[in-house]
């Protein structure tokens, strides 16, 4: 369970929902397919860092998958790196405009389909001067 506040005018209101309420309620819509209604294939929804390892455990390095974090609101990028470990990188959704940025970069994006392009197209260069790992497939 997680709160939000907002103030509106000279009143605060807060509220305290799951992650999964906050998922249905403010992004569902915004990733289902208009056309089918299907999410993307590399959403998994809500899972745990730990469920995450286990779902990329035994694939390729640049592997990966988009979840609803457990433990806040917002998304994580697992990544499945070189060395056989995973790395998870919080993704934000901005409140004054609706975009996403992975936390400690500065590049924000329209969509969460916009983020992953970028970083699956991400030229070496540039890639080691990022703190998100080079993404290929989704798991």
């Amino acid at each position: 369970m997680y709160c939000m506040c907002v103030s509106s005018d000279s009143s605060m209101y807060c509220m305290c929902v799951s992650s999964e309420r906050w998922f249905k309620d403010t992004q569902v819509n915004l990733l289902q397919s208009p056309t089918s209604g299907n999410l993307p294939d590399w959403f998994h929804g809500i899972l745990s860092k730990r469920e995450a390892e286990d779902k990329l455990s035994g694939k390729a390095a640049g592997t990966f998958l988009v979840r609803v974090c457990d433990n806040r609101f917002g998304y994580a990028l697992s990544v499945k790196r070189r060395n056989g470990s995973c790395a998870h990188h919080m993704i934000s959704q901005l409140e004054a405009t609706g975009k996403y940025v992975v936390v400690g970069e500065s590049k924000v994006h329209p969509s969460l389909a916009a983020l992953l392009q970028f970083y699956a197209k991400v030229d070496k260069q540039s890639f080691f001067m990022c703190h998100v790992y080079f993404i290929y497939a989704p798991c």
